[in-house]
């Protein structure tokens, strides 16, 4: 994928339209589907920043390239894009959410690795047979469910209330803090996206569960697989510290939480300091003759108390 796939000035009367985006709407196709997310995230930087306002811009319904040639072309539409990625997406999470995110995630959860690889080894001649007859699953089932319009699918108050705070609280928790390079000392004060995108994400997400599961309501079941994603949607190190400090009822230092985190302290650090600046978690200055962070050697480090972390009672509550 480049960034002139999706719209294309490319102009020949004689072929099919170049755009990928009108292609789509010509063949009534709705979803993309990307093996590997990976492979963009590793172009260079000036291209992923324009493929990414891309994406963004064919989540909001509409696209407008204009091109040295004179042309401009015009898409407006709504598509579903499911890709794989590896963890490296974490890596790029503050950035998306400070220009405005667009994803929701799912982290699979695997078995035991050893069983899985020999599980590999043992399947290994049966790759085309096996990925054939799940293609072949995957369209029966599809084929056989019976869609309702998303309006008549019936979604309690109760469950309509569970879901706009699962929303809030990922709005709040992948909020990104813009840090300077070098020093990564924060350079801005965070200003979270308003939940309403990931409210009607998590909504359309919990109906067409429940179609799937051949239910026209929505039941808690659904929402335990909307927490799932929620959970999976906020930066991983954010979500280990808020899960000690909330199984803890009483301050930790940094020293303490980096050593249950398996994470160094200056990072743990950068992460309880990112929590703190979106008003998640109290801090405060122990009286402990401590270092901070982890060269205590350092004798040109000015605070020697280390900080005390506890989550907010709000937070608490509604975790």
């Amino acid at each position: 994928i480049t960034p002139q796939t999706f719209l294309s000035g490319y102009a020949n009367k004689d072929t099919k339209n170049a755009s990928l985006l009108h292609q789509l709407n010509e063949e009534n196709k709705k979803i993309i589907i990307m093996k590997d997310f990976t492979t963009i995230l590793e172009t260079r930087t000036e291209v992923r920043a324009e493929l990414f306002a891309q994406f963004r811009e064919i989540y909001d319904g509409k696209m407008v390239q204009r091109f040295g040639n004179g042309k401009e072309a015009v898409w407006e539409g709504h598509l579903g894009f499911i890709a794989g990625v590896t963890e490296k997406i974490d890596s790029f999470a503050q950035h998306n959410t400070l220009l405005g995110e667009r994803y929701i995630n799912f982290r699979p959860k695997f078995g035991e690795r050893l069983s899985i690889a020999k599980s590999a080894l043992l399947n290994s001649e049966k790759k085309k047979e096996m990925r054939e007859a799940l293609s072949s699953n995957v369209v029966s089932f599809f084929e056989s469910l019976s869609v309702p319009s998303i309006s008549e699918v019936l979604v309690s108050d109760h469950l309509i209330d569970q879901i706009t705070k699962i929303a809030d609280f990922v709005a709040v928790c992948r909020c990104g803090i813009e840090r300077e390079h070098y020093t990564k000392a924060i350079l801005s004060y965070p200003m979270p996206e308003s939940s309403a995108r990931l409210s009607q994400q998590f909504m359309h997400l919990a109906k067409a569960l429940a179609v799937v599961r051949g239910n026209m309501e929505v039941t808690e079941k659904e929402i335990d697989a909307i927490k799932r994603v929620a959970i999976d949607s906020v930066p991983y190190s954010r979500v280990k510290a808020l899960k000690i400090l909330i199984r803890s009822f009483f301050t930790e230092t940094t020293r303490e939480i980096s050593q249950k985190m398996n994470m160094s302290t200056n990072t743990t650090k950068t992460v309880l300091e990112d929590l703190y600046m979106l008003e998640m978690i109290h801090r405060d200055m122990s009286g402990e003759n401590e270092k901070e962070t982890d060269n205590d050697s350092n004798k040109n480090q000015h605070d020697t108390r280390p900080y005390n972390w506890k989550l907010k009672d709000y937070w608490r509550a509604r975790i």
